[in-house]
């Protein structure tokens, strides 16, 4: 019989550390899992992945952001930020008729002028410009010194090919104060 109960909390034992590291799997399981990315996100970026990259400018700033601590500017010493740069194939391997631009931005006063271009070049000509379009943040922004939601779609005409380079950033369409844009998405149709 005590051979039988020294069994017993061994077994018992056992079960305990299997309860306990099967529990502990289940918890990381969850607790990792990732949101699923859209399949036709191009991409998104909220700025503070960017910081430490090697990305080297004045643009890329922690004065405003709508979330975490970065965002990008244009101000009267910088014209033009950071932004996107791929080619159009490394993006898709079919056409993309559209893009959809989405972000939040922030002007300093009424006076700040800039736009988020969306603008498709061609390497192969020297950096010819195939495509540009622009988003005036002055149409969308009622108050200052408060994030605005910004969305434009933009229309890629059927000559542009897969060779060519996408360019999405913010310029600074005049010389007076700052605009701040945080929180870019660009979806593909």
């Amino acid at each position: 019989m005590s051979s039988i109960s020294l069994r017993q909390p061994a077994r018992l034992l056992r079960l305990a550390i299997g309860g306990t590291l099967l529990l502990g799997a289940a918890a990381c399981s969850t607790s990792t899992k990732k949101e699923e990315t859209p399949a036709n996100l191009v991409t998104k970026n909220d700025f503070e992945s960017v910081e430490g990259w090697g990305v080297s400018s004045t643009s890329l700033t922690t004065a405003k952001a709508r979330s975490g601590r970065y965002s990008i500017k244009v101000d009267p010493e910088i014209e033009y930020s950071i932004g996107y740069r791929n080619t159009l194939l490394r993006i898709s391997d079919v056409r993309i008729k559209k893009l959809h631009v989405h972000g939040w931005v922030q002007v300093s006063s009424f006076k700040a002028k800039a736009v988020i271009v969306v603008q498709v070049s061609d390497p192969a000509k020297g950096g010819e410009q195939v495509y540009w379009q622009a988003l005036d943040v002055r149409n969308e922004v009622k108050t200052i010194n408060r994030w605005t939601q910004v969305d434009q779609d933009f229309e890629l005409p059927a000559t542009v090919s897969g060779n060519q380079e996408l360019r999405v950033y913010m310029w600074r369409t005049g010389p007076e104060d700052t605009t701040y844009l945080d929180d870019l998405e660009i979806t593909k149709e």
